[in-house]
């Protein structure tokens, strides 16, 4: 019998681990996630002086990667699962001791970022979970200096919806040009769309610019 069909609501798992099966996920979803973390950082370029916020760090294997590679920038995550602040503070401990890192806890929607702004901004396998794209997208357009990008890894909704375990309430199956029309509206300009071709699923990373 598929374990799945034992676990009520594994779907709200994937959005806020919690719990024993909270950790089950969570390493399912450090094996799954980790190419398109990779394939994120690598686009985006992360050079010196660099001030990343990653949305939903998870695990914090992202937050993990960035400071191993580069030791002149500065990344802040936040996600409001407990289990997966404990986890990733503990991943990233020595480059939070060092002030290289800072991992926080609550939601990106209502967190008091005290005025901070950041050059880079992305997300991986999180917007199905906003309901309403503009909100956060507005929100993270105020938070990018000028000319900063934000950067966006999702599966189409076409996909998420020919999946038992996606194709439920919790995952907002958004349409990849309904989300460009967001950005636009929002005013982000140069937006870019990349299918990830090494999926058997139809996924993409979309790369949008704050005015210069």
């Amino acid at each position: 019998m598929n374990l799945y069909n034992l676990i009520p609501h594994i779907e709200s798992q994937f959005r806020r681990p919690s719990g024993w099966f909270g950790r089950i996920i969570a390493q399912k979803m450090r094996r799954g996630n980790l190419p398109e973390f990779t394939g994120m950082i690598n686009m985006l370029q992360i050079g010196d002086n660099d001030r990343l916020l990653e949305i939903g760090y998870g695990p914090g294997d992202s937050i993990n990667i960035i400071c191993e590679r580069n030791k002149h920038c500065m990344v802040t995550g936040i996600d409001f699962s407990e289990l997966m602040y404990r986890q990733a503070s503990k991943r990233n401990k020595t480059f939070i001791k060092e002030g290289r890192a800072k991992v926080k806890l609550g939601d990106f929607r209502s967190f008091d970022f005290n005025e901070n702004t950041y050059t880079k901004v992305y997300c991986v396998n999180v917007i199905y979970f906003w309901e309403d794209l503009e909100a956060p997208f507005g929100k993270v357009y105020e938070l990018l200096e000028k000319g900063g990008t934000f950067g966006i890894f999702m599966v189409s909704g076409e996909s998420l919806r020919s999946n038992d375990v996606t194709n439920t309430p919790v995952f907002n199956r958004h349409m990849i040009p309904d989300v460009k029309a967001c950005l636009e509206k929002i005013g982000f300009k140069e937006i870019e769309i990349i299918r990830n071709e090494n999926k058997i699923v139809e996924c993409y990373y979309i790369f949008a610019v704050k005015q210069r």
